[in-house]
């Protein structure tokens, strides 16, 4: 279905959708600063949370060296005496878990935004 405008002929969806995109500009300029805001507030909790990971993660790192230092027979008892977090190979996945998610958190927090 057409009709003519002028001498030009203008399909219906075409108005139709130029007059949508019209009437929606506010809208989408409106959940654009929304969207925004919203990603300057991530950014920001993006870096408190690798602030708070790098010491936990050393903490890991240091109770997996005091239990493998346990079952070398180096340092006494270890504070966790079962379970699974008995284990020094947990403590240490913790730790580089908890280290390599401070630092994709960090850069995620630094990189600009497009």
């Amino acid at each position: 279905m057409t009709q003519r405008v002028g001498e030009a002929v203008q399909p219906v969806r075409e108005r139709t959708s130029a007059a949508v995109a019209l009437w929606l500009q506010p809208a989408i300029e409106r959940s654009a600063m929304a969207l925004e805001r919203s990603v300057m507030v991530s950014r920001a909790a993006a870096a408190i949370v690798a602030f708070v990971l790098r010491p936990l993660s050393l903490l890991a790192l240091t109770f997996g060296a005091w239990r493998l230092g346990v079952d070398l027979g180096w340092t006494q008892d270890f504070v966790i005496s079962s379970g699974l977090l008995s284990h020094w190979q947990v403590w240490m996945m913790l730790a580089l878990a908890a280290h390599s998610t401070a630092v994709f958190l960090s850069r995620a927090s630094e990189s600009p935004a497009k």
